[in-house]
């Protein structure tokens, strides 16, 4: 027969190691992958050139279509954000993308405007991008990193913002030189 001590020792040992292993196979079965998302407005730019010499890719492009993208979760879980990916069509490459070439951005789905809202499939737009550090997308830097194309001019998704309005209303060919000539500063 076991003595007391023995039994109590076994006992707590077993338990012990029941609760790490339940621990353990609960974290890899039962947790939820998750993904990073960048803050994409963590960084607001202090003069037109600033922008253009700290971005990825600048392209006027054409948005040709979007779809579906990852989903994040709030740390409890509680919250969803969803994303989609808009592929678009590199018209002119003026950095880090070439004529033709399909640039997929990801931005945050539904509702949210502060960087000006869904992007009409079909238009052309000047955007200044970041390449996400994980996977293909980038995404556009912030409220001064994106400019529709209308009748051959630009048009700033904030031209309250003081760098966008030094875009606003500018002849596309001019908006296109400018961002030429900054980054021939660099």
């Amino acid at each position: 027969m076991l003595s007391r001590k023995v039994f109590w020792s076994v006992t707590i040992a077993l338990a012990v190691v029941g609760v790490a292993s339940g621990a353990l196979l609960g974290n890899t079965v039962f947790n939820q992958p998750t993904h990073t998302s960048y803050a994409a407005w963590k960084e607001v730019f202090e003069s037109p050139s600033h922008l253009a010499q700290r971005v990825d890719a600048v392209v006027l492009a054409k948005a040709v279509g979007v779809e579906p993208g990852r989903i994040v979760y709030s740390s409890n879980r509680e919250d969803a954000l969803p994303f989609e990916v808009v592929q678009f069509e590199v018209v002119r490459g003026i950095k880090g993308a070439a004529v033709g070439e399909r640039v997929p951005v990801e931005r945050a789905a539904g509702n949210i405007t502060i960087d000006g809202g869904a992007y009409e499939i079909g238009a052309t737009y000047l955007l200044f991008l970041k390449q996400q550090e994980e996977g293909p997308y980038f995404y556009q830097v912030n409220h001064q990193g994106r400019y529709l194309v209308d009748k051959g001019r630009l048009y700033a998704a904030a031209p309250e913002d003081s760098v966008a309005s030094f875009f606003e209303g500018r002849p596309v060919a001019e908006g296109l030189g400018l961002v030429r000539g900054y980054l021939r500063e660099n």
